[in-house]
């Protein structure tokens, strides 16, 4: 059997061989391909009878013997079947014919069962959550798939996705908006349009498409570092966050050569969730000695804090950090004059490790 479609001739061969031609204008039939072979596996053919080509190029091909619809990309890369050899509702009984309509409705000619059976290809669309970082968070979502939720932890009580077989037509997907958490990213495989403002997806499903949309939403953790020349204050670097450090985060001194420098340093919580935040700190460095210090008890945490392993555990949501971290710069007596050592202190949110605030105490050797 041969049928030609636009410039596209199909052979089709018994022994299980599925051959396309290409026919230039104005000149011989020329072979490009040929895929399949003997056998009832995905993309093989036993006496295939029918051909059909739809708009996106894809071919169908009525596989006879083995009951069945293979559905294949235009260069022969199988997508999906469906069918099986008897004579109910999907099934089949040497099906010798198959057409597709502009819709994408699938016609068989259902040779010996004596009938034309007509599909609806349906589609699908997977929704994703993506929470950074994995977190029992519960997203809701809704729109055109109907109300269901989702999270992003290892606990299978709740899908991190969810897949949803429907007919063409246009589903939008919105997800409501979770007090501390930001919608960072949001895009489908199939490129349908999104809109962030609203947290929308909308698929505009084909027949046979697969679209898969992730949500990705970030915690928003903040720690924020102050720092003062005294231990009662004032503290300067309340809630700013800039990088590089703003001049609102720096405080400094010009202390004798031979003598110390005092600075300290608080880490509160900015964000509305418990947070366990890390704290490291400037080593000393020629003409400049660092040490760091609980200032409540004077104990001495300089090898923790240069470090990066002094934590303040679960720090409650607006809360500051205990203890106030006391920095003390000694200048060695061979120091130059004007000589300088800047020493920062950064504050990293344990839960997510790029949310970090920064301060800097400043020391001038005079």
């Amino acid at each position: 059997m041969r049928t030609w479609v636009g410039r596209i001739g199909v052979f089709l061969v018994s022994a299980g061989v599925v051959v396309a031609l290409a026919r230039p204008v104005g000149a011989d039939v020329v072979f490009t391909q040929a895929w399949g072979s003997g056998g009832s596996g995905d993309g093989q053919f036993s006496y295939p009878a029918g051909l059909a080509v739809d708009a996106a190029g894809n071919v169908y091909v009525a596989d006879s013997n083995n009951g069945r619809i293979q559905k294949f990309t235009s260069t022969g890369g199988f997508l999906t079947k469906w069918g099986s050899n008897g004579s109910s509702d999907g099934q089949f009984s040497f099906p010798q014919g198959v057409a597709v309509d502009a819709a994408g409705n699938v016609y068989v000619a259902d040779t010996s069962n004596h009938r034309v059976q007509r599909f609806a290809q349906f589609g699908s669309i997977t929704v994703v959550k993506d929470a950074v970082s994995d977190n029992p968070q519960d997203f809701a979502f809704s729109g055109g798939l109907g109300p269901f939720p989702l999270d992003d932890d290892a606990d299978a009580t709740l899908p991190r996705q969810r897949t949803f077989t429907r007919l063409p037509g246009t589903y939008p997907v919105t997800e409501a908006a979770v007090p501390g958490w930001a919608l960072t990213g949001l895009a489908c495989s199939t490129g349908e349009p999104t809109s962030p403002a609203t947290r929308t997806a909308t698929v505009t499903l084909t027949p046979g498409e697969q679209s898969v949309c992730t949500f990705s939403d970030t915690k928003q953790l903040r720690p924020d570092a102050l720092i003062a020349l005294a231990a009662v204050g004032p503290y300067v670097g309340d809630n700013v966050y800039q990088s590089p450090l703003a001049t609102t985060q720096v405080k400094s001194r010009t202390v004798l050569r031979g003598h110390t420098g005092t600075f300290f340093v608080r880490v509160q919580n900015d964000s509305i969730f418990p947070d366990s935040i890390k704290v490291k700190g400037s080593a000393s460095s020629a003409g400049f000695t660092v040490r760091y210090f609980n200032a409540s008890t004077n104990a001495d945490i300089t090898a923790q804090v240069n470090a990066g392993t002094f934590t303040y555990p679960s720090i409650a949501p607006g809360a500051f950090g205990s203890p106030v971290i006391k920095v003390v710069v000694t200048v060695s007596s061979g120091t130059s004059v004007g000589a300088k050592k800047n020493v920062i202190v950064t504050a990293t949110s344990t839960a997510l490790a790029t949310k970090t605030d920064s301060v800097k105490a400043t020391v001038t050797a005079a």
